[in-house]
């Protein structure tokens, strides 16, 4: 019965929009199903949104429709919209941050990517949802995943890796955060930082140079004022 199975789904979807949070619907699912990834994609994807139409409040289907799902064969978590806004929010701070860095690395000769990687962005979605950082931690520690550094993790897969997951965390990451907006932000805020670099180093060694001609302008100036000086005190004592 598929009204029955939704039921406690229904009042789990509706505390992660009152949160602002999110929730993992495989735990709420029945054993028999949530092994079965189709019978999984039935339920979240076809039955429970017609569920959630046949409540007297019509905003939580709203709601389920305006957050993300990100669903494969380890996990089935939904998040509420107001959760993926505050995320992208965050990216703001973030991308200014790494702009400065990755700008300075630019001036003295690297060449990669301009976009955020994807591992900074997920510490700092760790720090804000403690519980889905747990809930990577605990994924990373039962396949015996160690991650060393930014080179990793990465925000596009090959096509052969589609079907693996990275873990609560990173996949939240991808689903919500991975756009054109942030992509064409990363760029356009290195852009900029660099340019700014570029200029001040520019502006420096332009005043320099300025300040070392001004230093020998009055260096010769004072040179012909006292050789006009001595050459009368000269003429004086010759008389």
């Amino acid at each position: 019965d598929s009204a029955k199975i939704c039921l406690p789904l229904e009042a789990a979807v509706q505390s992660a929009i009152l949160n602002n949070a999110f929730v993992d619907l495989k735990s709420v699912l029945p054993a028999e199903i949530a092994s079965s990834d189709d019978d999984t994609k039935l339920i979240i994807y076809d039955c429970l949104p017609r569920q959630l139409c046949e409540l007297e409040d019509m905003s939580t289907h709203g709601e389920y429709i305006r957050g993300i799902t990100v669903l494969n064969s380890e996990m089935c978590l939904f998040c509420s919209a107001a959760m993926v806004m505050n995320a992208s929010e965050l990216m703001g701070t973030l991308v200014e941050k790494y702009s400065k860095l990755k700008a300075k690395d630019i001036v003295e000769g690297s060449t990669s990517s301009d976009m955020i990687p994807i591992s900074q962005v997920a510490k700092c979605i760790a720090d804000q949802y403690p519980e889905l950082s747990t809930m990577q931690q605990q994924y990373d520690s039962r396949l015996n995943v160690y991650r060393n550094g930014d080179s990793e993790l990465q925000w596009e897969r090959e096509e052969s890796d589609l079907l693996v997951s990275d873990g609560p965390l990173v996949e939240f990451c991808r689903r919500a955060l991975f756009t054109d907006k942030l992509q064409q932000t990363c760029s356009r805020a290195v852009k900029a930082e660099v340019d700014r670099l570029q200029s001040t180093r520019h502006g420096v060694s332009v005043s320099t140079s300025m300040n070392g001609a001004a230093r020998m302008q009055n260096t010769e100036e004072a040179f012909e004022s006292s050789f006009k000086d001595m050459c009368c005190l000269l003429q004086l004592f010759s008389k």
